[in-house]
């Protein structure tokens, strides 16, 4: 029955697998970034009552994004991820640095053909 165009009910039951775990992955990350909010929101009442200044808004900004959000996101989404998971979507683990280092090369050769002065270039 398999050349009749039927799936096994081992198939089925993969992919309903792949597809809940994939669906507990995206409550984990919404979770995470959800608690980001709660603290965004703690420094918007901070901000309200006067307690902040431009060095402590700095600090607290940078340790919301460039600490809480990674860390939250690693200790609430790697429990969920499975093996079969992360062999299905290892693309994603090399193909962002290589989207970044052709995008930055192609803005490089664009500065160099629109003929950019030296001054701008790295500026941004």
């Amino acid at each position: 029955h398999f050349a009749s165009g039927e799936t096994s009910m081992e198939e089925q039951f993969g992919a309903l697998e792949a597809e809940n775990g994939i669906a507990t992955i995206t409550f984990a990350v919404i979770s995470a970034v959800l608690k980001i909010g709660l603290l965004v929101a703690v420094g918007m009442k901070l901000e309200l009552q006067g307690m902040l200044n431009g060095p402590k808004r700095k600090c607290l900004s940078a340790l919301a994004m460039d600490v809480c959000l990674p860390c939250l996101l690693f200790s609430d989404v790697l429990p969920e991820a499975e093996g079969k998971l992360i062999a299905e979507g290892w693309q994603l683990l090399l193909l962002p640095p290589i989207y970044a280092a052709v995008g930055a090369l192609i803005g490089v050769l664009c500065c160099l053909v629109a003929g950019t002065p030296t001054q701008h270039l790295g500026a941004a």
